[in-house]
């Protein structure tokens, strides 16, 4: 499986339904997503930044985390 076979399968449905909203909008804005665990937000985020080409800010709660996160998208993007 590869990591573009990952993206596809995961942001399939509901989430595929939140992104055409999400791109819409025009003004920035603090978007908080729950529920989400280990790499998801990571493959989350590289979506968003696949189909929004606008800067875009990501807070993590850890210096850690944050890593992480980085070392994800550096991979997924």
């Amino acid at each position: 499986m590869t990591i573009e076979d990952l993206r596809a399968l995961f942001c399939k449905d509901e989430i595929k339904k939140l992104l055409p909203e999400l791109t819409s909008r025009t003004q920035a804005e603090i978007i908080s997503i729950n529920g989400l665990a280990g790499s998801s937000y990571s493959l989350l985020c590289s979506q968003l930044a696949s189909d929004i080409q606008v800067n875009q800010l990501f807070v993590l709660a850890t210096k850690d985390q944050a890593a992480f996160f980085y070392n994800d998208l550096e991979k997924l993007l």
